[in-house]
């Protein structure tokens, strides 16, 4: 019986003529898979089988940026993870450049850290300096997108553990790295 019920329901689905948008959405209407319209909040008609309505929250999202180690030009090595946080504004020009929209602003936001880290010495490379930056150098506007703002989570400058090997095993950490891959106990 709730087969039969979840069958007619979808068949009426196929036959609704309009589609509502709420305030806090916009919603794209594609007709007859050409013919594109960005639509704003309140009711709007859709011809059924003929029209396809993608509606998507605007509202302000989070991207978490994971962990990442880089080395400034001076040779220090910090790590830095954060949070993007976005808002659509052009719904429309988001769904023409960008598939996985979260995706790519993760690794474009990680990408502009790493560029500002690795560009810089220790001394300039501060979560201030990581804010005030990478926001603007993202340009969200060419996807539809705005109020960019980066939150840095954990930053942290430390020793590498490349360094703390070589100090243990005498400069030859690469006898090291062998030793454990061929099974062969390290020296003492």
């Amino acid at each position: 019986m709730n087969t039969l019920i979840s069958l007619v329901q979808q068949f009426f689905r196929l036959f609704v003529w309009w589609v509502m948008v709420a305030p806090w959405e916009q919603c794209i209407r594609v007709r007859a898979g050409k013919w594109v319209t960005l639509l704003g909040p309140g009711p709007h008609w859709k011809v059924p089988v003929l029209d396809k309505a993608y509606v998507q929250s605007v509202r302000r999202r989070m991207v978490n940026l994971n962990m990442q180690t880089l080395t400034t030009t001076d040779g220090k090595t910090v790590t830095v993870s954060g949070a993007l946080g976005y808002r659509i504004t052009d719904l429309l020009l988001l769904y023409q450049t960008l598939h996985h929209a979260e995706e790519t602003l993760r690794t474009l936001a990680l990408g502009e850290i790493a560029n500002f880290v690795q560009g810089h010495p220790i001394a300039q490379v501060t979560p201030t300096a990581i804010l005030n930056l990478v926001p603007s150098a993202l340009r969200l506007e060419r996807y539809g997108l705005g109020d960019a703002e980066i939150r840095i989570t954990s930053f942290a400058v430390i020793r590498a553990h490349r360094l703390i090997m070589d100090q243990m095993w005498g400069g030859d950490s690469d006898r090291l790295n062998t030793s454990i891959a061929v099974g062969v106990e390290a020296p003492r």
